[in-house]
């Protein structure tokens, strides 16, 4: 019975009718329903509301699209996809320019054509350009995202990115989602200064987030752009020169060692999963075109209640369906012996260490090390669960002290 029901829900979807969460005109206490463009455009008027949307939107004779949110007044809100597709999007940036504390889900975002403008800053995406504590699950990304990363005007480095969802996600969580994108940064030498551009196929830079059942298809490149030396009107696209400090990953740019990477997967097209940074116990897969399109392909997926496939033919797509006002987001931490970090602003409902003989929780959202290992503690706040494996390590100098002072039976 759940085969002939997946099978039934994947011949929808292929169909384009898609089961939404909810009814056409059932609205969800609290929610503001969004049918039209100029309803979608309206959200940059009430920045934390909760939206969804109650059919499917096309943006293609919409024009040039504002991104959403600015970096000290980003969107602080709820945007479910309720399993409809905004298709057509058109920007030089992204649908949002800023989030934080938001969370996006059920969103299926097609056939977007992202271009950054000429200019200094190259950060464009999808979703999002920038992206803080937020979440996005059972998203599903389609199109062409490029950036231009140009000199810097003054004798600074230049720093970029650019993804398939999200440009730069910090303490971000991703589960279910798909990204089937080419992405391309173009960018110019800028001297020999410290440059950190990160172009990925899922997110151009992470940092303390996690990545959970994801996958990313399509190609990833970085291509420098130079003056003919003949004509200096004519302009030559070359491969990115291995000296220059560009990142290329398939699933992500650049990440830290806090990020987390669970069963996710990528497209061979590019040499590596990571292009800067590869944290520990990281789980992503690279693939063939053809194997992406192989349920088999994707360990832990499951294809009865989450995913649907049309194996051989297409990649995964998530299925809508109610997504619990909870989540989780996992993280790692590193801290030295008797360290102390904190973890969360406010206070935790719910903490605990597994081992609090190497680090101990605390109900302020803080962690301190008390002996040396690895252990995961957890905290929930705020309807968020928070799973956070912890490593500690002596420094050089506590080294010393165990070893040339008898620290070991003081220290």
């Amino acid at each position: 019975m759940k085969k002939l029901f997946a099978l039934l829900l994947s011949l929808l979807f292929l169909c384009g009718i898609v089961t939404p969460a909810f009814a056409a005109e059932d609205v969800p206490d609290g929610y503001t329903p969004i049918r039209t463009a100029e309803d979608l455009n309206n959200i940059r008027n009430d920045l934390s509301g909760k939206y969804i949307l109650m059919n499917d939107i096309d943006l293609s004779a919409f024009g040039e699209w504002t991104p959403i949110g600015i970096r000290f007044s980003p969107f602080e809100g709820v945007l479910n996809g309720n399993g409809h597709t905004i298709r057509g999007l058109q920007s030089f940036e992204a649908l949002f320019l800023f989030i934080q504390n938001a969370k996006i889900c059920n969103l299926c975002l097609l056939d977007c054509v992202i271009s950054g403008k000429d200019g200094f800053f190259g950060k464009t995406a999808s979703i999002a350009v920038e992206a803080k504590d937020s979440s996005f699950e059972k998203c599903l990304i389609s199109g062409e995202i490029s950036a231009y990363c140009g000199r810097s005007m003054i004798w600074s480095p230049v720093i970029a990115f650019s993804g398939a969802l999200v440009g730069l996600a910090n303490q971000c969580s991703f589960v279910n989602c798909g990204a089937q994108t080419n992405v391309t940064m173009y960018y110019e030498k800028n001297g020999d200064r410290d440059d950190e551009r990160a172009v990925g196929g899922f997110v151009g830079k992470s940092t303390n987030s996690s990545f959970e059942n994801c996958y990313s298809v399509g190609t990833v490149e970085a291509v420098l752009v130079q003056y003919s030396e003949e004509n200096e009107e004519e302009i030559v696209y070359e491969p990115a020169d291995p000296e220059d400090r560009i990142f290329v990953g398939g699933f992500v740019g650049v990440t830290d060692r806090a990020s987390v990477f669970k069963t996710c997967y990528c497209e061979d097209q590019a040499a590596t999963a990571f292009g800067k940074g590869i944290p520990e116990n990281a789980m992503v897969e690279l693939h063939t075109n053809e194997a992406l399109k192989q349920a088999t392909t994707y360990q832990g997926f499951d294809f009865e209640s989450v995913w649907t496939i049309d194996e051989g033919r297409d990649y995964p797509k998530p299925i809508a369906g109610t997504i619990p006002e909870s989540r989780i987001e996992q993280i790692n931490i590193f801290l030295r012996y008797k360290e102390k970090k904190q973890v969360l602003q406010g206070k935790a409902t719910d903490y605990r260490s597994e081992d609090e003989t190497i680090a101990v929780a605390e109900q302020d959202g803080s962690i301190t090390a008390t002996g040396v290992g690895k252990t995961t503690v957890y905290f929930v706040a705020d309807e968020i669960k928070y799973e956070i494996f912890v490593s500690v390590t002596y420094t050089w100098w506590q080294q010393l002290i165990r070893i040339f002072l008898l620290g070991f039976l003081w220290y």
